[in-house]
């Protein structure tokens, strides 16, 4: 297994939180685990000039400084030093933007969030320094989208690479909905087949908006949920979603996504995403032309009963987190055909 993992992400992706799923996840194997974090020491020069990040990203680029290079030469050394060493008993977790390149033996994460989920993040989390601080949600979203495009920008023009690219690693994780242990598990179960399907992206199911009911996988259901009970999820059986707007809808994968779920709640799902990104139009004509209202929401109530109740009988989990105003969405557009259709 190899014993270095460059971790890039997102601003508001939680790196530092998988980096410490990471740590303990390693040290109850009875590995010693070290962290090298590029990012403490760029925040850190940020703070000297009294800056927010965001604006010490803008300087860097303005000024084309050698900054960010004298970093990266510096996680070069250190990978250099690392695979001299070759001690198989530490695991050595990078979090640096352009680890990925600058130590090509290592396995190499990317982390993804979406835009709300990030800013909903940065925003709470008090712990951050001043430069995190907003005044609102929709404040620290812009900041958020903001600060990622000035980093690709940079390392553009610094490299002549876009850090955004999912081909650029070995595995790329959605973080939105998905739990520290659960992607600290994903990494884990895939390094010892780095470059098997490389470029795919993982995310919690609950990202994915079905667009069939539970009764409409029935006949294949219990077969994959009994394969993926005593196999595991074959990783490249990936989940195939087409993007409206900021949502992601299956369209193909209902039968294997609904097992998972059966299986494990908090499992992560492979996943690939339509190049083609829908207009709004698009959207509406996608969801009055093939699906009706009610066959629609009833496909969300089937998948929302999936992840089961509490002991209150409550939902553990209902579309409006993932997507808020979903179903008010659906009560607003006018369906051209099915919408006659029972639950």
């Amino acid at each position: 297994m190899n014993n270095i993992i460059t971790l890039s992400g997102d601003p508001g992706s939680g790196k530092s939180t998988v980096r410490e799923a990471l740590r303990k996840t390693f040290e109850e194997n009875g590995k010693n685990v070290k962290i090298y974090c590029v990012g403490d020491i760029f925040r850190d020069l940020a703070e000297e000039k009294g800056m927010t990040v965001t604006e010490f990203n803008q300087m860097l680029e303005k000024e084309n400084t050698d900054v960010d290079k004298v970093l990266d030469e510096k996680v070069t050394k250190f990978g250099e030093k690392i695979i001299q060493e070759n001690d198989p008993n530490t695991i050595y977790i990078i979090d640096s933007r352009m680890a990925w390149k600058n130590i090509p033996t290592a396995y190499k994460v990317k982390l993804t969030v979406e835009p709300r989920i990030a800013g909903e993040r940065i925003f709470n989390d008090k712990s951050r320094g001043k430069e995190d601080q907003y005044h609102s949600i929709d404040e620290a979203i812009e900041a958020t989208k903001a600060r990622k495009k000035s980093e690709i920008d940079r390392y553009h023009s610094l490299y002549g690479v876009d850090i955004s690219q999912d081909k650029n690693f070995n595995i790329n994780i959605n973080t939105s909905f998905a739990t520290p242990e659960g992607i600290a598990k994903i990494i884990l179960e895939n390094m010892n087949e780095p470059d098997k399907n490389k470029g795919i992206l993982w995310a919690s199911p609950k990202l994915f908006l079905p667009s069939q009911t539970m009764r409409n996988t029935a006949h294949t259901f219990n077969d994959v949920k009994h394969s993926i009970q005593e196999n595991g999820y074959y990783s490249d059986s990936v989940i195939r979603a087409r993007k409206m707007q900021d949502m992601y809808v299956i369209i193909d994968g209902h039968h294997r996504n609904f097992a998972a779920v059966s299986c494990d709640p908090n499992c992560l799902l492979p996943y690939e995403v339509e190049k083609k990104e829908c207009t709004t139009q698009e959207t509406q004509e996608f969801f009055s032309s093939n699906i009706g209202k009610e066959y629609f929401k009833s496909a969300l109530y089937d998948f929302e009963e999936a992840f089961g109740r509490d002991k209150n009988d409550m939902l553990r989990y209902t579309y409006d987190e993932a997507y808020p105003g979903i179903y008010s969405f659906l009560d607003n557009y006018h369906p051209q055909a099915n919408n006659e259709r029972e639950r």
